[in-house]
């Protein structure tokens, strides 16, 4: 069993945690693809601090409704160009990618409610 190495929060209560390797994947795609947001310093800060932890609903709304709809629409084939997954357990690589990228998608549909 791979330990837990980071966490992302997309809302109070919607949490999503993972090992070190996963969560860098999703710090570094948002990184890079939010390029000339604000948002991106206080990535870039958790990414070298390698503080472990993204609280999404601390961003402003405009800022984490952009960052879940990265997540849900482009996070997964980021992840499959850049990762060499274990054909033998596609689920623990890719799954948890995928995870993410549809706890993203339910969250947006829930934001945009309300």
């Amino acid at each position: 069993m791979s330990k837990l190495a980071g966490t992302i929060e997309l809302t109070a209560g919607i949490r999503w945690s993972v090992p070190s390797w996963a969560f860098n994947v999703a710090v570094e795609y948002l990184i890079e693809t939010l390029a000339g947001d604000p948002a991106v310093e206080v990535l870039k800060e958790i990414d070298e601090n390698n503080l472990g932890w993204v609280g999404v609903d601390r961003f402003e709304v405009a800022q984490r409704i952009r960052i879940l709809t990265l997540l849900r629409d482009g996070l997964l084939p980021y992840a499959e160009q850049r990762i060499q997954f274990d054909p033998a357990d596609p689920n623990d690589g890719i799954g948890r990618i995928r995870e993410l990228s549809e706890l993203a998608g339910s969250t947006l549909a829930q934001t945009s409610k309300g």
